[in-house]
């Protein structure tokens, strides 16, 4: 008969499931880094005219469930005084509304992530189907989603 000694099994199972909750943890941290980047390109790419648009990026893991929520500068920029220029993709003030709402959302590498703007010009301005001044065109094409889609399902954020 052969005698089996078992005894640091239990050892074993435990540090091996603090070693998976550390992998798994490390994993979403680096999940998290790289739809962070996408993210925040999309935002900063975003064409700009009241700010409106770039301000209502969201995200989520249950899907688009916010609604629009129009900034105040939007009313001030119509009609447009001579003295007020209008604003142009990157500008801080909507960028920084939309970027604000990342750090609320918790999430692993296991859930999937939306990433949407509720806004009713947004599919327009995506399709560049209206008027999109030349200052808000990344190399003459507007770079929203599809642009993100695109240029990251080739590349790799260095993270």
């Amino acid at each position: 008969m052969v005698d089996i000694d078992f005894s640091g099994v239990d050892v074993f199972l435990s540090a091996l499931q603090v070693e998976q909750k550390a992998f798994n943890s490390q994993v979403s941290a680096k999940y998290r880094q790289w739809v962070s980047v996408i993210f925040n390109d999309i935002v900063e790419l975003t064409p700009q005219w009241s700010g409106n648009l770039a301000a209502n990026w969201n995200i989520s893991t249950d899907g688009e469930s916010a609604s629009e929520v129009t900034i105040p500068q939007k009313a001030y920029m119509w009609p447009l005084a001579p003295y007020v220029e209008p604003f142009r993709r990157g500008d801080p003030g909507a960028v920084g509304i939309s970027k604000a709402r990342f750090d609320s959302i918790i999430f692993g590498y296991s859930e999937q992530v939306y990433i949407y703007n509720p806004t009713e010009i947004a599919q327009a301005v995506e399709d560049h189907s209206i008027y999109i001044r030349g200052v808000n065109l990344l190399d003459g094409r507007v770079a929203m989603i599809a642009h993100a889609r695109a240029f990251y399902s080739n590349f790799s954020p260095p993270l």
